[in-house]
């Protein structure tokens, strides 16, 4: 069955019609109505989202979920199979815990048959919106980040890989070029090394590959390695892959590639704090021993 942190990674960050694979819970068929057993497994979960009115992330708990039918002319074959014996379709709102007056909705499908999860209505929409210091690291590439969203939010897997592989295409070069400050200084000779053989390359892959080995503990969160997973992902072709298949590509790019950028620029953000504090710190320091500080503090 699928596992409660993949739900809560589902809820939080899945776009409309993204599929989560596996086990779903079982449901009677001759019921006249459809089980609630099988929505209970996800009202459990709690979520974090942004909060509009508290103006910061929140925990989000659900509130009564509801079953809703299926009517013919509302089945499209192409998403799941047959809504009256394989399919389940509920209605489910999630409450700010904390000022318990903002709500975001869900509309879930659970298919039986093809044992997959999706979203197929969310209020408010899946956001496209950038972090500041992702959309100030990319410059104009920012609105190929926010197509490539758009296109995610609609599950066109192959159109949102397209715009994220050409953000990653425009900046790979100066990504690179400024991970090199958070390489140890035991290795950034070697980065440095690696990062020239590959300079005149324009395959973004190319690049990657050479130096995706090199990253540094410090940036493998959990040991998963972003560049590599980047790589993995950057590498595949589209010729013979799915609009489903795509669309898990697309959100890998997305992810590493936006905590790459975050990182980078985290790091210089907090060098240039230090380097203004401290000297602020030296241009104090050096006012208390002028002569003239010194002299107005000998005549008092």
């Amino acid at each position: 069955m699928v596992a409660k942190p993949q739900i809560v990674e589902f809820l939080e960050k899945y776009p409309l019609y993204r599929k989560l694979q596996g086990s779903l819970p079982e449901y009677d068929i001759k019921a006249s109505d459809f089980n609630d057993e099988n929505i209970k497994w996800v009202a459990e979960v709690t979520i974090e989202l942004p909060c509009p009115v508290c103006k910061k992330d929140r925990t989000f708990a659900s509130l009564e979920p509801t079953s809703l039918r299926l009517e013919c002319n509302d089945y499209d074959p192409e998403y799941y199979s047959d809504p009256f014996v394989e399919c389940a379709v509920y209605s489910i709102s999630y409450c700010c815990t904390h000022c318990k007056s903002y709500h975001v909705d869900f509309i879930l499908l659970f298919d039986y048959a093809a044992k997959h999860l999706q979203k197929i209505g969310q209020n408010p929409p899946w956001s496209i919106a950038v972090p500041k210091d992702v959309e100030r690291f990319l410059g104009d590439d920012v609105a190929f980040l926010k197509r490539g969203k758009i296109c995610e939010s609609q599950g066109y897997g192959i159109a949102a890989f397209v715009y994220y592989r050409r953000v990653v295409e425009n900046v790979i070069s100066s990504l690179l070029n400024r991970l090199e400050n958070l390489i140890p200084e035991a290795n950034r000779e070697r980065y440095s090394l690696a990062l020239r053989r590959v300079q005149e390359s324009r395959k973004a892959s190319e690049k990657i590959q050479v130096i995706k080995d090199l990253l540094p503990s410090s940036l493998r969160p959990d040991n998963r390695n972003p560049l590599g997973i980047l790589y993995d992902a950057v590498s595949q072709g589209l010729h013979q892959e799915s609009d489903e298949e795509c669309l898990r590509s697309a959100a890998q790019i997305h992810t590493c590639l936006t905590y790459l950028i975050r990182e980078v620029s985290t790091h210089e953000e907090t060098g240039r704090e230090f380097t203004d504090n401290i000297q602020k710190l030296l241009d104090k320091t050096a006012a208390t021993k002028s002569p003239a500080a010194i002299s107005s503090g000998g005549d008092a």
